[in-house]
């Protein structure tokens, strides 16, 4: 069983409110497009509303409108069964009121959950043919926690190791694909008080320069 999904950590950086009822986007309503595809203001305040806390708001959505677009492209589905299957997941390491607590805590509405697991399931079969979990992998981490295995054999421990070491496999090359989705799709904000409701990612060293273009009213 995985842990809690990606999505309940990372919320960070308050934001004043006064940002978002100064901005205007023209009549269009448009407030980015991401390669072509556009994301309106309306979408973005009713996030906004509903997780004010959040700097990272504009940069959610852009990211999520990319892996919906890859997805798409290369015909990665997630049914509904499989999110409602991963949410009750999620939910059974959280029993009790701890759920509650842990949407209160981070301003997450329960209506909001759904598309956040279909993301992150979404991430998860796009890189499912990079995690490669070989026996010399589970056996160099036997090896090295040795001790909080409590005399428990390879063999009986390899199933939990492979879990635990598929799990950062594919962290670590989801990290790597929003870079990448995020470095060569083009990105316009057509307000430039939303620019700072996204930040872009870091380029590493020698690779192209980030490809977003500002447009501004």
């Amino acid at each position: 069983m995985r842990n809690a999904p990606h999505f309940i950590a990372g919320i960070a950086a308050l934001l004043s409110s006064t940002l978002f009822t100064a901005c205007s986007s023209g009549s269009s309503g448009v407030v980015v497009t991401v390669n072509g595809q556009p994301i309106r203001e309306a979408v973005v305040l009713q996030h906004l509303r509903q997780r004010p806390e959040s700097g990272q708001i504009l940069g959610h959505l852009i990211e999520e409108t990319l892996i919906s677009q890859y997805a798409a492209q290369h015909h990665v589905v997630v049914t509904d069964a499989e999110v409602a299957a991963r949410e009750a997941e999620l939910k059974a390491q959280l029993p009790g009121n701890k759920w509650n607590a842990m949407l209160s805590e981070r301003n997450l509405p329960e209506s909001g959950v759904p598309t956040m697991v279909r993301t992150e399931l979404l991430l998860d079969k796009i890189v499912a043919n990079d995690v490669r979990v070989s026996p010399a992998d589970v056996k160099d981490y036997y090896l090295q926690h040795r001790g909080s295995f409590r005399g428990e054999s390879l063999s009986s421990a390899t199933p939990q190791i492979t879990a635990k070491l598929q799990v950062q496999q594919s962290a670590q090359y989801s990290l790597g694909v929003m870079e990448d989705l995020t470095r060569q799709a083009k990105i316009e904000i057509h307000d430039r008080q939303y620019a700072e409701l996204f930040k872009a990612p870091k380029v590493p060293s020698g690779s192209a320069a980030f490809p977003m273009k500002m447009q501004t009213q």
